[in-house]
């Protein structure tokens, strides 16, 4: 068995600077480790198909046969309209919040500044930050928009039920009216729609943003959380809250409403509040959810290296009996509901949101602090199968599917450094392909044989 190891130079490396098990993400039990990388394994899963069941949420509109060309008056009738706002609009108390702000005693200045640029914004709108007048735009939709088009015409009302975009018009609302690509992505059990203010290319609203004026964001991740529950040990107490309609919390400026348009089914809309795919978005509602969090550690006993944030998630651990985690959960959602900012309900199977509990899924990993390990939730497990499978069926691959394949590894080996061993002839695969962007390339016979290692590891049948 050591003998096996130590061929791979990487592993022999491992073992000299006396790593544990746990620092690179392999069990207590070498032998399973030892299956990973001698065993021939193909896993054969179904193809997988598009989302299914999506249970709408106006369920009053009628679901037209094509997407693709312009539905009757009647239809228009049953789908909720909202003018364009000439006031600024938002649900949250921005008094209460700065009354909250100014009871702080222990922040920096910098926190300070942050919680009023906050209320600025919540004010006057959040900035998009051009640099340039952008002139008017009229770009067509992805044929992923007409593909999921029962989906994104649910997703379209919904916005414009809950306040969220203005519409619909018969002609553009606005002077220099952009009407940008709306495009939909597919996730698990839903379809986003997604405005595609990176189009066209040199001459979209994130192309011109002056990225010297955003705030850096800094985002924690499944791995080092991972070290806070170990660091609290066994039996542990976690909570993770999640806040509804992150970016929709935070309303644009009205000035910047033309830049914020799309068209759907021949009618145009705008969104009124910050929008998925725009770079300002992430850091205009980044410096609300730190501000929230702020706030509420200054009233917690826990060490804020027990707190973790991932914009709109705030995953927290405490040791068994301190009783940290309770009050930082208590405070949270007490906070939350002065100023009006939703959290998500308690989900039984412990996945978008729980409190207080020993298991649960966190930044896409099922944590257990009983026994201080991790699991890939099954459906990951299955996605990267698919992937891996996909690949090994192909003579060549190119760019995208490379990029697709070790997006999905480095999210695995984030949490089993272990595995960056064999990434290294999958790497040099990709390597060549960013530089010869529309060549494909044959996996070589050392990158075909790592591809098995992942396999083996995935398809572990104590997971």
């Amino acid at each position: 068995m050591l003998i096996n190891l130590i061929q791979n130079p990487n592993i022999l490396t491992y073992l000299l600077l006396g790593l544990s098990r746990r620092e690179i993400g392999v069990p207590d039990n070498w032998d399973r480790v030892h299956l990973w990388l001698t065993t021939e394994t193909m896993a054969l899963l179904e193809e997988e198909g598009l989302p299914q069941n999506i249970k709408r949420k106006c369920p009053e509109i009628p679901i037209l046969v094509n997407y693709g060309i312009d539905p009757p008056d009647s239809f228009w009738e049953r789908f909720p309209t909202a003018p364009l706002p000439t006031v600024l609009e938002t649900s949250l108390d921005k008094v209460k919040i700065y009354d909250l702000v100014m009871s702080c005693k222990k922040w920096t200045i910098d926190q300070y500044k942050r919680a009023y640029t906050v209320i600025e914004n919540l004010t006057y709108g959040a900035p998009t930050y051009q640099k340039e007048n952008l002139p008017s735009l009229d770009d067509g939709n992805c044929p992923s928009a007409i593909t999921y088009g029962k989906d994104v015409t649910d997703c379209v009302a919904t916005w414009v039920k809950s306040g969220f975009a203005a519409g619909p018009f018969v002609s553009p609302p606005v002077k220099n009216f952009r009407c940008n690509s709306l495009l939909a992505v597919p996730q698990e059990n839903k379809v986003r729609p997604v405005l595609n203010v990176s189009s066209p290319k040199g001459r979209s609203m994130n192309d011109n943003i002056d990225l010297q004026c955003l705030e850096t964001v800094r985002m924690t991740s499944a791995k080092s959380f991972g070290y806070s529950i170990y660091e609290a040990g066994r039996g542990a107490i976690m909570s993770k809250f999640d806040i509804v309609a992150a970016y929709k919390q935070m309303p644009a400026k009205l000035e910047d409403y033309r830049l914020q348009g799309f068209r759907w089914l021949n009618r145009f809309f705008v969104e009124t509040k910050q929008i998925f795919g725009a770079i300002t978005s992430v850091s205009n509602f980044d410096q609300l959810g730190k501000t929230v969090l702020d706030i509420t550690l200054d009233r917690s006993q826990i060490p804020k290296k027990l707190v973790h944030r991932q914009l709109d998630d705030v995953p927290v651990v405490g040791p068994k009996f301190s009783g940290w985690c309770e009050e930082f959960s208590s405070n949270y959602e007490k906070i939350c509901a002065e100023i009006n900012l939703p959290l998500a309900p308690e989900c039984p199977k412990k996945e978008k949101a729980f409190k207080n509990e020993t298991v649960g899924k966190v930044l896409g990993i099922e944590f257990d602090t009983n026994t201080l390990s991790w699991r890939l939730p099954e459906q990951k497990i299955e996605k990267i199968l698919r992937v891996i499978n996909e690949i090994n069926s192909k003579d060549t691959v190119s760019l995208h599917e490379m990029q697709v394949l070790m997006g999905n590894l480095n999210t695995v080996s984030m949490m089993s450094p272990f595995l960056n061993v064999f990434k290294r002839p999958l790497n040099d695969c990709l390597a060549h392909l960013q530089v010869n962007e529309d060549d494909t390339i044959k996996l070589s016979e050392q990158a075909v044989k790592d591809l098995g290692v992942w396999k083996n590891f995935l398809c572990d049948s104590e997971k």
